[in-house]
């Protein structure tokens, strides 16, 4: 039985990066021939450089809010070597079963810090909880000022839902079922309940992210000549809703690696609808957004393993 589920699991995979192959494949060609038939064409190169240098940011942003969730929990990382070994774990997200990325991270957590794998998975948990709730709060908020046909009080909604793991998870209210889990794992970790200004922090830094990733998006819309810059203001929010519904997108389709071809797919078509611009011109963004941000997050990972590998040399030279 476990024989077939594992070999069905692999066809899955194997189909899943050839779906996602071939929709990537579908809009990379459409896009060439906007750039051919010249509907659109690079003009500024800055642009995209700096939508770059915006995901590098966002990429160590998201290890710092990592770090602080862990300090939360009262696992002390240093912040050098955590960048380094997030990193590493973050490239499984390119290949199939990218949950040997959170296992071998929590092999790290475990021979290093003495971290059970229970509290270090617990984390991981709500790790891409917060990303998914915060990207829904992005959501909600473009909802809320484009005032589309989605009632207002979903978008508010939306907007608070990150709140609400503190509010019911971690509230007094809970605070037996926690200590119960607690001791039926034996497991301390489970039962910490964060500071709300902490929670703020965490929320604050991955919220932001998604802004960037939304500002990621203007800035290759404006070297393509699609927008002009002092409209980053007014659309960088609906862009960074748009981003996000892509994201969730991808991340629910769990047999494609990194949502490969569904998230650009799902982002040109609100692109298309948001903006009634051609869906040629709007794959054409998705796309290079696309490549844009793995040669930024592939960057951010060298950069990390630069400062960790400099600053292990120096730490070396010292005891001596």
């Amino acid at each position: 039985m476990k024989a077939r589920l594992l070999t069905l699991r692999k066809i899955l995979f194997r189909l899943g990066i050839l779906a996602g192959l071939v929709l990537l494949a579908v809009q990379m060609y459409q896009a060439y021939l906007a750039f051919k038939t010249q509907v659109i064409s690079i003009q500024n190169y800055l642009s995209l450089g700096i939508a770059a240098l915006m995901i590098v940011i966002s990429f160590l942003q998201q290890i710092g809010a990592w770090v602080l969730l862990m300090r939360s929990m009262n696992i002390q990382l240093p912040i050098h070597k955590a960048r380094y070994i997030y990193s590493l774990s973050f490239l499984t997200r390119y290949i199939p079963g990218s949950i040997w990325g959170y296992l071998s991270r929590s092999e790290w957590l475990m021979q290093d810090y003495q971290v059970s794998y229970t509290a270090s998975i617990y984390g991981s948990v709500l790790e891409v909880a917060l990303a998914i709730l915060t990207g829904l709060s992005v959501i909600g908020l473009s909802i809320i000022i484009t005032g589309e046909i989605i009632p207002i009080w979903v978008g508010c909604l939306l907007f608070f839902s990150p709140l609400l793991p503190w509010l019911i998870w971690f509230s007094k209210l809970t605070l037996p079922l926690r200590q119960r889990l607690t001791s039926y794992l034996n497991d301390d970790a489970l039962g910490f309940s964060p500071r709300f200004n902490d929670w703020v922090k965490i929320l604050s830094l991955l919220t932001l992210n998604w802004l960037y990733y939304g500002s990621g998006v203007f800035l290759v819309g404006h070297a393509l000549g699609i927008w002009e810059i002092n409209q980053l203001p007014s659309l960088g929010i609906i862009l960074s809703g748009d981003f996000s519904a892509a994201w969730l997108a991808g991340f629910f389709v769990i047999f494609i690696p990194s949502g490969l071809g569904i998230r650009e797919l799902v982002l040109s078509s609100m692109l298309v609808s948001h903006f009634q611009i051609a869906a040629s011109v709007a794959q054409a963004i998705s796309v290079i957004m696309r490549f844009t941000t793995v040669l930024a997050e592939f960057a951010a990972i060298l950069l990390s393993s630069f400062l960790y590998l400099r600053f292990k040399r120096k730490e070396n030279t010292k005891n001596r």
